[in-house]
């Protein structure tokens, strides 16, 4: 697949040509990102409404699951398309993370 340019980016000469903001592959890997980012804050949001009703659950674990979702927010509003180095991280790590979550949180509950 060739390597398009999306985005806007700005005018490089005056010709009305504009500089690409980023590439299509740094397009779609921060889609991903952010797309990880939004699993993990559904799956821990997920979890706070099943779980805050319950008074077998330790409120900690509410507390614990509250403050992640918040981290998660912060961290994705912050994300931009040049930090390719924290995309790449999300990328490889996020997947194992919201297995994790998952099991954790949902299945067992």
């Amino acid at each position: 697949m060739p390597n398009r340019s999306v985005g806007t980016g700005r005018p490089d000469d005056g010709t009305g040509v504009r500089e690409p903001a980023w590439t299509q592959e740094q397009a779609i890997a921060f889609g991903c990102a952010r797309d990880y980012l939004a699993e993990l804050q559904v799956v821990y949001a997920t979890a706070i409404d099943r779980i805050q009703s319950r008074s077998d659950v330790p409120r900690e674990d509410i507390v614990l699951l509250e403050a992640e979702l918040s981290k998660l927010r912060m961290r994705r509003e912050r994300l931009t398309v040049s930090a390719e180095a924290e995309v790449a991280e999300i990328r490889e790590t996020f997947g194992e993370k919201i297995s994790a979550a998952r099991s954790r949180w949902l299945n067992e509950r």
